[in-house]
């Protein structure tokens, strides 16, 4: 059984140069991203990481009938984001996690358990090499989806979800951790499904393990907020339990 959140072990990292590379190679990637309003009414969650005024001034997105998208901003952000490795001949998976077409929703690291590649903007070795060099560090086997979420100030990241319950992802031997690199005053709250309790993730914790199939979202931010999500396939045989820290798992 794998928990819902667990910090991970090791693999520290220099946030300031991770930054550095980001804003030199890959900033012109980022694309505005938010949770759709509509389906707040269906999570109905229990829980808040703003007001109801703030709710109503956030930025958000909306499809129509043939899946065109449409951004509604509004006073505080919601997410700017990337896929910095993609599916080639694929542009859903330059910039999207999941895809809803004829009313069914599709996991794209779940569609596409093979190896994802680089951007063509990002192949150069010259392009990111310290974020490239650590991500060798881990026990993958290959890599799929490396995304970058941005939030610019003051932004508010809804409640939402990002992956079904009782997925097997993990179980099959793919890992998928955070990279709080820098948390911009934002808090990371997230609902425990099996017993209902909210949870605040603590910033000082810069890598860990996060189940987004959870309901989550973000607290309003006060400087600018940069996470990454990794997912990979891991070596034969490894227990990705080894890398999280049980003693501070929620399950």
């Amino acid at each position: 059984m794998i928990p819902l959140f667990a910090p991970i072990l090791g693999f520290g990292y220099d946030a300031v140069t991770i930054r550095e590379e980001l804003l030199r190679d890959c900033w012109h990637l980022l694309t505005p991203s938010g949770a759709i309003k509509e389906r707040l009414k269906y999570y109905n969650p229990s829980f808040s990481v703003c007001t109801d005024e703030e709710l109503e001034e956030n930025s958000y997105q909306i499809f129509d009938d043939k899946q065109n998208r449409t951004w509604v901003a509004g006073k505080y952000n919601a997410w700017f984001t990337a896929n910095l490795t993609y599916i080639p001949d694929n542009a859903d998976t330059t910039w999207q996690n999941v895809t809803a077409k004829d009313g069914k929703i599709e996991i794209l690291r779940e569609k596409y358990k093979e190896p994802w590649q680089w951007r063509p903007e990002l192949l150069d070795k010259n392009k990111l090499p310290y974020l490239k060099n650590y991500l060798t560090r881990f026990p993958f086997e290959y890599l799929q989806c490396v995304r970058l979420i941005v939030m610019e100030p003051p932004a508010i990241g809804m409640i939402h979800q990002d992956s079904n319950r009782g997925n097997m992802y993990y179980q099959n031997g793919f890992a998928g951790f955070n990279l709080n690199v820098f948390d911009g005053g934002g808090i990371l709250r997230f609902q425990n499904y099996n017993t209902n309790k909210v949870y605040d993730v603590d910033n000082s914790c810069k890598i860990f393990h996060f189940d987004d199939s959870t309901l989550h979202g973000v607290t309003k931010t006060s400087t600018q907020r940069i996470q990454f999500r990794i997912y990979g396939k891991l070596c034969k045989n490894y227990n990705y339990l080894n890398m999280l820290d049980l003693e501070k798992a929620i399950w």
